[in-house]
């Protein structure tokens, strides 16, 4: 399982399903997030990269009497930001003779279920820090609009139930 984490202050996925009108998800400020599924990617694997993402801390913590807050102390619920979670497939692209292969990501009919296990878990993990979880729409073309917050971005591998980034 892979995630390519971008903290931004904005952004909106517009997806296209097919033979359906367009729907959009939109956050303000807090992690938009491109998920992508490999062939033996397990719900333990979702587990564990839903618990590594929810307590990655790259915010600063407030300022107090004694001083600036430490810079990478809080963590998206600690903030009270949302998360925007995009299914992409392409993450796990191999190349060949210039051309990319996804010969690795997982069939939509596994990658579909695993991925709404994922939205839940995040929900689950978010629901009482005030924060909102909102994604597109699996398998349909979408459209991504983002305003990266620094720039900052993380990406993470989970295999086996361990996480690490790549």
């Amino acid at each position: 399982m892979r995630l390519v984490v971008q903290k931004v202050s904005q952004a909106a996925v517009t997806s296209v399903a097919e033979g359906a009108a367009a729907e959009t998800a939109e956050i303000g400020r807090g992690f938009c997030a491109l998920v992508g599924f490999e062939k033996d990617d397990t719900i333990s694997d979702c587990q564990s990269m839903s618990s590594q993402l929810l307590k990655l801390r790259i915010f600063p913590e407030a300022p107090s009497e004694t001083g600036p807050g430490r810079v990478y102390a809080a963590n998206l619920g600690d903030v009270q930001q949302d998360l925007l979670l995009v299914s992409q497939f392409t993450l796990n692209a191999t190349l060949k003779s210039g051309r990319p292969s996804f010969h690795r990501a997982m069939g939509p009919t596994n990658a579909g279920p695993l991925f709404e296990e994922f939205i839940k878990l995040c929900r689950e993990g978010l629901r009482e820090r005030g924060c909102e979880v909102k994604s597109g729409i699996f398998g349909s073309y979408m459209q991504l609009h983002l305003v990266n917050d620094g720039p900052f971005t993380i990406c993470l591998t989970c295999k086996d139930g361990k996480c690490s980034t790549w």
